[in-house]
C-alpha cells in the first residue's frame, strides 16, 4: 500500500474533479497536472459499489496495492481513480495491468 504522503487529501480530491477524465470499463481516472515533486493518488469507492465500509476499505487497499509497482514512473500530478462495479471482481494483478495500460494510453506513464 502507498504511504500516506502520496495519497490525496479531501480538498485535493475536489480539485482533481475539475481535471482531465479517462473512462475505462473498470474505473474512471481523473488527472490534474501539478508542480508537486511526486504524484499523488486516491482510490475512491462509492457506497453504490459496496455498502459496507469494510468492503470499501478492502477495495481501496487492493487499488493502492495495484498502483504501487509503477507509481514512481507516473508523471507528476494528482490522480483520483474511481472504481466501477465491473472492477470489483478483478484481482490485484489484473487491476494493476488495467491501470497501467490506461495511463500509457493517456501518455501519463
Amino acid at each position: 500500500m502507498l504511504p500516506k504522503k502520496t495519497r490525496l487529501i479531501s480538498s485535493e480530491v475536489s480539485a482533481v474533479t475539475k481535471g482531465r477524465v479517462l473512462h475505462t470499463k473498470f474505473f474512471t481516472i481523473r488527472h490534474l497536472p501539478s508542480s508537486i515533486e511526486t504524484p499523488k493518488v486516491s482510490i475512491i469507492v462509492s457506497k453504490k459499489i459496496a455498502r459496507q465500509a469494510v468492503v470499501r476499505n478492502a477495495l481501496k487497499r487492493k487499488g493502492y496495492t495495484a498502483v504501487e509497482p509503477f507509481f514512481s514512473t507516473v508523471s507528476r500530478g494528482l490522480y483520483a481513480i474511481f472504481l466501477k462495479k465491473e472492477g470489483v471482481d478483478l484481482s490485484v494483478e489484473e487491476l494493476s495491468n488495467e491501470i497501467k495500460v490506461s495511463l500509457k494510453q493517456a501518455n501519463l506513464l
